[in-house]
């Protein structure tokens, strides 16, 4: 499924069981030997906490998701022609590489 209409999803429809209010206000059925209600509660307010954390990332990851499909990256191939690595730079560094080699070949003596 694409992100954009994922994101637009409500997360019922995206196929999570719960939201961050489902979590918060679920009351459970007293028993006579049940759970330890404080427990029960720290455990959901931990459980809460860490689903409100991966919520905020997922928001996040699809928001760079989008601002690199809007803007996608520069590759070797696109690169701008006033960077460093432009045509003229790169023949000028080879010459400069030639050059070196001949001074050190022509240099060196033959034993």
């Amino acid at each position: 499924m694409d992100s954009a209409k994922l994101a637009a999803l409500k997360p019922n429809e995206a196929g999570v069981a719960f939201t961050t209010s489902d979590l918060l206000n679920m009351n459970f059925d007293r028993r006579l030997r049940g759970y330890d209600e404080d427990q029960v509660d720290k455990f959901r307010e931990a459980v809460l906490k860490d689903y409100m954390t991966f919520h905020r990332i997922i928001e996040s990851l699809q928001n760079q998701i989008a601002e690199l499909r809007m803007n996608p990256p520069l590759t070797d191939n696109q690169l701008p022609s006033d960077s460093p690595l432009s045509e003229d730079n790169k023949m000028n560094e080879m010459l400069q590489r030639i050059r070196e080699l001949e001074i050190y070949s022509w240099g060196k003596s033959k034993d």
